[in-house]
């Protein structure tokens, strides 16, 4: 009995550190657009503005390979610009932190971001951008 109770509440925590994101921000979220990375561009652009709802939290998920993400900047759907410094490896198969964007809910046209390869990266990385309503 005792060990059935530690593998459920290990399984759990697993379940929570694999959704790495925080309670707090573990609502409803949106993939608003992917991206194939192939290292021939330092950039890319992610065009949101299809989608008409407001968000207020962002994150990306990478798959394929690691990617080192320096800085986003966030077009609003007024043409607003927000610069957001990142500056952080995102592993192959995790995510980045939860983002909070400026001024609560907001109307995204575009989401850019500035990246590098990791020392050691091969091949594509897949970047998804996610948002929290």
């Amino acid at each position: 009995m005792l060990r059935r109770s530690f593998l459920v509440g290990g399984a759990a925590l697993t379940a929570s550190a694999v959704g790495g994101l925080p309670a707090a921000a573990a609502g409803r979220w949106t993939r608003l657009g992917t991206r194939h990375v192939n290292w021939a561009l330092d950039h890319d652009t992610i065009p949101v503005g299809m989608l008409r709802a407001p968000f207020d939290h962002l994150y990306f998920r990478v798959t394929g390979n690691a990617l080192y993400m320096i800085d986003l900047d966030v077009t609003y759907s007024n043409g607003a610009p927000d610069h957001i410094p990142v500056r952080s490896v995102i592993p192959q198969g995790g995510q980045s932190r939860v983002i909070d964007l400026r001024g609560g809910d907001r109307f995204i046209r575009r989401v850019e971001f500035t990246y590098s390869r990791p020392p050691n990266g091969r091949g594509v990385a897949v970047v998804e951008l996610w948002g929290q309503r």
